[in-house]
């Protein structure tokens, strides 16, 4: 896939499980003090300045 004009084409990188201090353990949706989640860039389209394949980003949780 390549990106066109102003758009990226990213990746989201998995978190891991993490354990809480009673003993549950909390995947990536279920816990609500992630603001942002990890991505890579995979494609730029012409127009972006700034970004470059390869990077990793910090985008907004709410971003479906």
């Amino acid at each position: 896939m390549k990106a066109i004009g102003n758009y990226i084409i990213i990746s989201e990188i998995k978190e891991k499980i993490q354990k809480t201090e009673g003993g549950l353990l909390l995947a990536e949706n279920h816990r609500e003090d992630i603001r942002y989640r990890t991505a890579d860039v995979e494609s730029v389209g012409v127009r972006v300045e700034g970004i470059v394949e390869g990077d990793k980003i910090l985008r907004p949780h709410c971003w479906a």
